[in-house]
Formats: structure tokens, C-alpha cells, sequence
């Protein structure tokens, strides 16, 4: 049996890509001899996504008040360290607040996990103190992106950060797109955040020059969200079989106000789609090289994203040509790729 490691989140039970991440780690490093255990917060339901047997899985208090609770979930964490007597424990996100003091004196390596790093949120209290407690107490801080890396390495000089992308996560065979069928796919929820509003709103001008094509959106729309009624857009709510859509697209569309690295663009150039992307935050120019395997679009400019996917429409070379340099793109996600870098980092 290889080491014991502890992955600790706050909570496991949701459809989300965290929590999605978190379980893919956890099965893929069970599967390759480590021994895994899952600690999470709250017993809020049953584990979303399907879990290895022989990982174990804890849960702390279920305590409401708040000061109360942080208090009791440290008891209780050491209380369960000091039992499982873990190699390293990974702490997802804010996580590294309970585990510090909770391992303090526990002969076990402390990494920080981040998947939600966005331009700008370190200038807050919060996460200025959680940056400098990482920086010299734990022993990795990972993040998803180089240029989140070299953000935080270069702000507050942290020379314990590293990166490792989320890996794609598709595992049937894929077969890549022809790129003929007439359909921009946008994948993700239906709402502000996301921007989705702007893509109608480009598609609005798109329709008058091309209105052969058709517009699908495959994602949840959010209560307040006012989806306007716009032609040839066509909205399907099934999020489980998205591969599908994927594979009977020519061109993908992410036209988010804030990312931070979407595993729907891994997903697509996995398909051999073009990009059209807005430029969301300091990691769009980490994932789509602007004019070879899509288009980054600057402001927020409505009608230079609809002047981008028009261009695609009319010119099959270049759509062929950007999908061909998206689908070689794709490969440095590849999950043995991705598990590889864990494995070295939880092997040492």
C-alpha cells in the first residue's frame, strides 16, 4: 500500500466541479494503490458522483452556530487525524483554516488546493491571510493554471506554488467533430455570470447574415435570468450526455464575464471545436491561443464576438484549421497526463 492521504472539503455531496474534481483525485490515486480518505464538513446528501469502493468517507459536526462550529470541526479533525494518521492531507479551498491548527504537531505534509482563484480575489482579508498562513506553513499550494502561478508566486512571493489543470474527463473514445454541421454550442449555465445575455445578443446580429445556423445552449437557466426569445437558438437543460452535443457542433462559444478554468473549453477542443471565447480572466489566454485554435474577444465587445463566430461560418479552412490546432491542444489535459504530476507530487 502506498501513502495515506486525507483529501478534506467542505462538502462532497454536490453536482459541482469541485466536488466532481475532488472524487476524480480521489478514484484515480485509490486506483493507482493509494490509500484514500474523504473528510468533509456536513452530511448535506449522498456522494453526487460515483465513489471507488474502499474509500472512506467522514463527516464532522453538524453544528449551525458559527464560531461554535469552526471550534468543534478542529476538535474533531485532529480527533481524526491523530486516529487515520495520514501521509498528507489535501485541503480543498478555505479548507487550510481548519487543518492548520487541527494537524499542528501531526507528523503529516499539509497541501492547499484551489480551484477558484479569480483575478483580484487575493486583495481581500480573507485571502491575504489565507495566502500568507499557506505560504509558510503548507507544504504545496496547488492551483489549476501557470498564469494563476505566476500570479500569486509574484504578489506574495509564495515559491510553494504550483499548478496542475484540471484533467478532461470524458472517457469513452471520442470521435472529433467533422465541423459541417451548421451548430455554435455554449455549454454551462444559463445566466449573467456566464454571459449568456451577450451571446444572444451577438447572436442577434449573427441570424441576419447566417440564418442557416443555430444556436444551442446546453445548461440550467437561472431563476432571474430573463431568457429572451431568439430564432434559431435552441436550449436543452440534459447536462449528463453533453459529449453528444459536442460531437455535432462546429464551433464552441464561452462568452463568460469570469472563469477560471472551464473544463467545458477542455471538453471541446477534446472534440476538435474552435473557440470563440470572451476574455474572462487571466487564464483565457492559459487555455486558447488567440487566432490558432480560436478567438479571444476583448470588452466584452458583442459585436466582435458575433464578427468571430461569423468568420468561422464562412470560412471552413480556418474552422478546420483552428479545430485541428484545438484537438492537439487538448493532449496536455489528458487524464494519465494530468494523474502523473498528482502522483509525483503525493509520491515524493
Amino acid at each position: 500500500m502506498k501513502r495515506c492521504i486525507v483529501l478534506f472539503n467542505d462538502n462532497i455531496s454536490r453536482s459541482a466541479g469541485t466536488e466532481r474534481m475532488t472524487i476524480l483525485l480521489a478514484n484515480e490515486l485509490h486506483t493507482r494503490g493509494f490509500k484514500i480518505i474523504l473528510i468533509a464538513l456536513r452530511k448535506e446528501a449522498g456522494i453526487f458522483f460515483p465513489l471507488n469502493e474502499g474509500i472512506e468517507v467522514y463527516y464532522l459536526s453538524d453544528i449551525k452556530f458559527k464560531l461554535l462550529e469552526y471550534i468543534v470541526d478542529i476538535f474533531l479533525l485532529r480527533k481524526l487525524l491523530k486516529k487515520i494518521q495520514p501521509d498528507i492531507v489535501i485541503s480543498i479551498g478555505n479548507m487550510f483554516f481548519r487543518t492548520l491548527p487541527a494537524a499542528m504537531g501531526l507528523k503529516c505534509k499539509l497541501f492547499s488546493w484551489h480551484h477558484n482563484v479569480k483575478y483580484g480575489v487575493y486583495s481581500k482579508l480573507t485571502f491575504k491571510i489565507l495566502n500568507i498562513l499557506i505560504a509558510n506553513f503548507a507544504d504545496k499550494f496547488i492551483l489549476l493554471s501557470e498564469a494563476n502561478t505566476d500570479f500569486i508566486r509574484q504578489k506574495y512571493n509564495n515559491k510553494k506554488v504550483m499548478s496542475i489543470p484540471n484533467p478532461l474527463t470524458i472517457r469513452d473514445k471520442i470521435t472529433p467533430s467533422d465541423l459541417q454541421n451548421k451548430t455554435v454550442l455554449y455549454v454551462g449555465r444559463i445566466c449573467r455570470e456566464k454571459g449568456t445575455d451577450l451571446l444572444l445578443q451577438a447572436w442577434k446580429i449573427i441570424r441576419e447574415k447566417y440564418s442557416d445556423w443555430r444556436l444551442q445552449l446546453v445548461g440550467q437557466v437561472e431563476k432571474n435570468f430573463v431568457l429572451e426569445n431568439v430564432k434559431e437558438v435552441i436550449i436543452n437543460n440534459a447536462v449528463a450526455n453533453v459529449e453528444k452535443f459536442y460531437g455535432s457542433s462546429s464551433i464552441f462559444v464561452i462568452p463568460s464575464r469570469a472563469e477560471n478554468l472551464p473544463l467545458v473549453v477542455i471538453e471541446a477542443k477534446s472534440f476538435g471545436l474552435p473557440i470563440v471565447s470572451t476574455n474572462w480572466g487571466m487564464n483565457a489566454r492559459d487555455m486558447i491561443q488567440n487566432e490558432v485554435d480560436g478567438f479571444i474577444v476583448e470588452n466584452f465587445d458583442v459585436t466582435v464576438l458575433a464578427e468571430k463566430m461569423m468568420w468561422l461560418m464562412k470560412d471552413e479552412t480556418l474552422r478546420k484549421r483552428m479545430g485541428a490546432a484545438s484537438l492537439k491542444s487538448s493532449e496536455k489535459y489528458a487524464l494519465d497526463v494530468i494523474m502523473d504530476k498528482w502522483e509525483n507530487i503525493v509520491g515524493f
